[in-house]
């Protein structure tokens, strides 16, 4: 196995502790303190934090501040909206790559994700989007591949925990996917557009009960002036 940078290594760390809560939205990324927990020097964390900045997990104001990213329900709507039609086309080319025995798996994972589903589980929502992340890295387009990765764990963050899910959109989702690998031909999905109650397209997820928001999630006003914003101000910004 070739060895890994270290500011490959320093991404992989810096991004988990942002989705799983250990650094906080807004919350300052000092470099210096950050090369100290990290135990490398600063420029191979400053590359990660550029590259964390990329996908929106950081944001970095020039001669002021680097921070943790903030949330709000306009980014996440946008961002799970660009992720959705990432999947639908993720869901229709990449089926018929898969191998049997790796079509069998995802399909079990499907299962497992529907009993959760039917339990409400809030673990079920990024557990379904990283199923689907699998779907992308077999799709066998390459500006998929990065793409989708980056939204995803853009929309993993925005998202948060704990959040209100529609788990009727979910378990529908979730039917689908089990359907389309039970099928690996064409299935002939096209990229959403807007419509009439939100953005559709065939096998989307855009049910009306949703109101047009992707993934089962709940947001309140989606996509009008970044209402939920939620955000640690530093000392200094106060």
């Amino acid at each position: 196995m070739p060895r890994r940078l270290l500011r490959e290594v320093a991404v992989d760390r810096i991004r988990d502790a942002i989705l799983d809560g250990t650094l906080e939205p807004g919350e300052p990324l000092p470099d210096d303190e950050l090369a100290q927990w990290l135990g490398m020097s600063r420029t191979p964390i400053r590359e990660a934090l550029a590259l964390l900045a990329v996908i929106g997990l950081v944001d970095i104001q020039a001669n002021r501040i680097t921070r943790v990213a903030c949330r709000s329900d306009r980014a996440l709507d946008e961002a799970a909206r660009f992720l959705e039609c990432l999947h639908a086309l993720a869901l229709d080319w990449a089926p018929p790559l898969l191998t049997a025995a790796h079509r069998d798996r995802l399909i079990d994972a499907g299962e497992e994700l529907l009993v959760k589903v039917r339990a409400h589980d809030p673990v079920v929502h990024r557990e379904m989007l990283e199923l689907f992340g699998i779907l992308a890295r077999h799709c066998g387009n390459s500006p998929l591949i990065g793409t989708e990765s980056s939204i995803r764990q853009r929309v993993i963050f925005l998202a948060g925990q704990p959040r209100e899910f529609n788990w009727g959109c979910l378990e529908q989702k979730i039917i689908r996917l089990r359907a389309r690998l039970a099928v690996p031909g064409s299935s002939g999905i096209v990229p959403m557009v807007p419509g009439d109650g939100g953005w559709r397209g065939v096998g989307a997820c855009f049910l009306p009960e949703c109101g047009g928001v992707c993934h089962g999630l709940n947001l309140r006003a989606a996509g009008r002036g970044g209402a939920g914003a939620e955000c640690v101000q530093p000392p200094e910004a106060r």
